[in-house]
């Protein structure tokens, strides 16, 4: 496993050895209605209209008859994607569809400031408008140092997190939205760069750049700016 994944897996696999966790999750992103008394059960998270999407993990809380009361939708966010806004939308739909008009929350975890500053704005696609609840590395702290013991994980889900990342699973959340950023302000420049040199940046250029995580391959990216003759040479 690759640490960009192991990066994006992290929140998500503790959330699956705990579902519980998910409450304090909504808890901590300033939802006022998670201190209900609801069981989390997580569900095939797979959408399969208008074409195959997947979310990253669905969830549905459900009260002591087993009545679907709500869903939550998570999603692990590195990068800002205007994509993932539309597939954010299907999800929304679909879901409260799914679950007969059950109401569906949104919770992302954002891996750096600025995919957080994002992923808080509202948000409308046709008559659909949400805004996210979103975790970023501003609300993650609270959860350090005794983070095991102040949720209801319990330290055997948390060893066994250790033992399969070989660090702390925040540790590698931390790390990944450091490079993630990183990234994301190379490309800013890359593109500023492009333009000032008078190369047309179409979207599929813009998209390619804005897609790559590899801060080395930015840099050499960047290098090549000052000498390309043409678009093409900057990433031959």
């Amino acid at each position: 496993m690759s640490h960009v994944s192991s990066a994006h897996e992290a929140p998500l696999d503790i959330i699956r050895e705990q579902p519980a966790l998910l409450l304090d999750l909504l808890r901590l992103a300033g939802d006022p209605t998670a201190d209900e008394k609801l069981t989390t059960e997580l569900v095939d998270p797979e959408i399969t209209v208008p074409s195959a999407h997947r979310a990253d993990l669905v969830s549905i809380l459900v009260d002591s008859r087993r009545a679907t009361r709500r869903v939550v939708i998570v999603e692990v966010q590195r990068v800002r994607l205007a994509k993932k806004v539309r597939a954010w939308a299907l999800y929304l739909a679909y879901l409260g569809v799914k679950h007969n008009g059950a109401p569906v929350t949104l919770l992302v975890v954002a891996l750096n400031r600025r995919v957080a500053h994002w992923a808080r704005e509202p948000r409308s696609l046709g008559t659909l408008r949400f805004t996210p609840l979103v975790i970023g590395p501003d609300d993650l702290p609270e959860l350090q140092p005794d983070w095991a013991t102040d949720l209801p994980l319990a330290r055997a889900t948390l060893e066994k997190v250790l033992e399969a990342y070989g660090m702390s699973a925040l540790q590698l959340i931390f790390n990944e939205g450091k490079a993630a950023g990183q990234a994301e302000g190379k490309a800013d420049t890359l593109l500023r760069q492009l333009r000032r040199r008078g190369f047309e940046v179409d979207g599929a250029t813009e998209q390619r750049v804005r897609a790559s995580t590899k801060v080395a391959e930015l840099d050499a990216w960047l290098d090549r700016v000052i000498d390309a003759a043409r678009l093409e040479d900057v990433f031959a």
